[in-house]
């Protein structure tokens, strides 16, 4: 029992101070398992960056010359995501319809833990990492041999403040031009400072006050290209809470959501729980059945039609604004037949189909309103 009130007093004050350091002590803890977690998907940036050097005999490059793709989508099959950047039509831009939802999901990877968000506001997942602009920019092909500032004083990325960009964005690059923390282009995101990866693999953490020579001798190794191959759109992107897109995935001989084993087709689901995109990439397993589950459906991506049935069902999605017919057999319709159903589509905005350019150009008479995308390979342009 307390004898006075000064005593319980004094009690309640040492219980609050003790509350408020465990809350420090906790807060501090988890700003570096934070700062640590970081540190480790730079490292794994900059081993896939290596990793490419080594099989391309250069870093890849920073967009492509028509900027469709960025740095980040090339290097997927050094980041162990092999099955993504096989689904991923590099002859399109990173947001076309028949792409976008293959961003619109988190990559821990590319995730600065300490960012406020892993989505924007369309529900592609975000990145807290930019390279640096003098090794990954519009169309480059650096080699690691050419460069003769050393390769322990050359930053390939780093942690950035603001203007968080998606990780399919093609220019995911910015100067090192302003002091660390200072403003939403600059590099930072810590209230000390940030971190970089370096091309000799060592993360350093430079500090927030480093002295401005110092830091513009790390800015300017190596020295900067042309301006038009750096340049990036002044472009923001703003955050949202989550996806706009869940996936489905459904396997032969099963309707239901099923885990584990390859999938033979997918159904991303909006967050009002329409069906907005199916992919029978994989197959066309129980394709009348999810089409006849997903009649609001705006994007399709299936094996070309091999006869009047085939192409009724694609038919019955009066919806669909997006239409990419694969070549599986020799077995398909003809043009004109294509023709007559795919004018049932009154929404259909977009159409890629695998045909020779005289059946192409028939088909753009016939579908005046709908832009017609001639099939072609399906690797990167810049690795060919």
């Amino acid at each position: 029992m307390f004898k006075t009130k000064m005593e319980v007093a004094v009690v309640v004050i040492v219980l609050i101070l003790l509350g408020s350091l465990l809350t420090v002590a906790v807060s501090r803890a988890k700003t570096a398992a934070m700062k640590m977690a970081s540190q480790n998907n730079l490292k794994q940036l900059g081993l896939a960056l290596q990793n490419h050097e080594d099989a391309f005999k250069s870093l890849p490059p920073g967009c492509d010359i028509e900027a469709k793709h960025g740095w980040m989508s090339t290097i997927f099959p050094f980041m162990e995501q092999n099955s993504w950047y096989s689904t991923v039509d590099f002859d399109l831009s990173w947001d076309h319809p028949l792409n976008s939802h293959q961003f619109r999901f988190a990559m821990q990877s590319y995730c600065n833990p300490g960012q406020p968000s892993k989505f924007t506001k369309e529900g592609f997942g975000v990145t807290g990492y930019h390279a640096n602009p003098a090794l990954l920019h519009r169309g480059s092909k650096v080699r690691i041999s050419d460069l003769t500032a050393g390769i322990s004083n050359i930053w390939l990325a780093g942690e950035i403040k603001g203007n968080i960009t998606p990780f399919g964005y093609p220019f995911n690059w910015r100067e090192l031009n302003e002091a660390i923390n200072q403003g939403p282009d600059s590099f930072g995101g810590w209230s000390d400072g940030a971190h970089f990866i370096f091309l000799d693999g060592a993360v350093k953490f430079i500090e927030s006050g480093i002295d401005p020579t110092v830091l513009e001798n790390v800015a300017n190794a190596p020295p900067l290209p042309a301006k038009e191959f750096y340049e990036r759109p002044d472009r923001r992107f703003e955050f949202g809470a989550k996806p706009k897109l869940s996936k489905r995935e459904y396997f032969a001989g099963k309707k239901e959501l099923t885990k584990g084993g390859p999938p033979y087709s997918e159904v991303f689901f909006s967050q009002t729980g329409s069906p907005e995109y199916i992919d029978f990439v994989h197959g066309q397993v129980e394709a009348e059945n999810l089409i006849q589950q997903s009649p609001q459906a705006k994007v399709l991506r299936i094996a070309f039609p091999e006869n009047a049935n085939e192409l009724e069902q694609i038919c019955k999605l009066k919806e669909l604004e997006t239409l990419c017919l694969l070549q599986d057999s020799s077995k398909q319709i003809e043009a004109s037949e294509l023709i007559l159903g795919l004018q049932q589509l009154p929404k259909l905005k977009v159409l890629k189909l695998p045909f020779g350019q005289t059946a192409i150009e028939q088909i753009r008479v016939a579908l005046a309103n709908c832009e017609v995308i001639v099939s072609s390979n399906h690797a990167p342009a810049f690795h060919r």
